[in-house]
């Protein structure tokens, strides 16, 4: 009689705590009915960057709708700046992307183009598209749902043939560790990749664009790094916009 008692106990238990996941489960799944709905414009756009001739007068950037609904859209031409490892952007007449305002329907591509009024540049001038979504009042969709509206920047350089940038790269100890940076003194922009020391990875995938004149810095985190000694060599790579990086680099105290 006791065995049949406790395995009554136990069946019940375990049974309660399955009832007890199902309805937990349920309840979940249920509050997904009713959030807000949450709509986004899916835009392809070609090329994703644009590097021209410092003479070339115009170019074109080809937005295409992929969603289900009419997408509006607001096109920004804007230079582009670097201060202390961070992104400026200022309004510019130099360079004017036409037309400023479209609306495309699903399924269609729409041509944006850029145009250079100013005189060309004997370096490199760096300027980035913005493509903005306007919030657009759809009947079709329930008052509850939610606009998420999306942003696409499009580097735009001008420059002449002869622009070439050149990284030094520099290791330094700070108070919360080692860190890494890289300065650009060459008179083009570099865009740079997957950095590693003596291929441990500092950085995966996108690490950022050095325009010209700036430095941009990356922390080191790691057990790895935090054993390296003032005065050592480590071998630095990484990938850049026309060359691959492999360079010696002395730890600094």
């Amino acid at each position: 009689m006791t065995t049949l008692v406790s395995i009554s106990t136990l069946f019940c238990s375990e049974f309660g705590r399955i009832m007890i996941r199902s309805f937990m489960i349920f309840s979940i799944l249920l509050s997904f009915q009713f959030m807000p709905a949450a709509y986004a414009a899916s835009l392809g756009v070609s090329p994703v960057s644009l590097d021209l001739a410092a003479n070339r007068r115009s170019a074109t950037v080809r937005v295409e709708n992929l969603g289900r609904s009419k997408a509006s859209l607001q096109a920004r031409m804007m230079k582009w700046t670097q201060v202390d490892g961070k992104n400026v952007l200022q309004p510019t007449q130099n360079v004017v992307v036409s037309p400023p305002l479209a609306s495309i329907e699903p399924g269609v591509t729409y041509t944006f183009r850029i145009l250079h009024k100013g005189k060309p540049t004997s370096g490199e001038e760096t300027y980035r598209l913005l493509i903005d979504e306007l919030p657009s009042v759809n009947v079709g969709r329930p008052s509850t749902s939610i606009s998420m509206l999306v942003q696409q920047s499009i580097p735009v350089f001008f420059n002449n043939p002869d622009t070439l940038a050149k990284l030094t790269w520099d290791i330094k100890k700070t108070k919360n560790g080692y860190q890494l940076s890289a300065t650009n003194s060459g008179n083009r922009h570099s865009k740079i990749a997957d950095i590693k020391i003596n291929n441990k990875l500092v950085k995966r995938g996108m690490a950022g664009y050095l325009l010209p004149g700036t430095t941009r810095t990356w922390p080191m985190a790691g057990s790895s790094f935090s054993k390296l000694k003032p005065g050592s060599t480590v071998t630095v790579t990484a990938s850049g916009s026309d060359y691959g990086v492999k360079t010696d680099v002395t730890v600094g105290g």
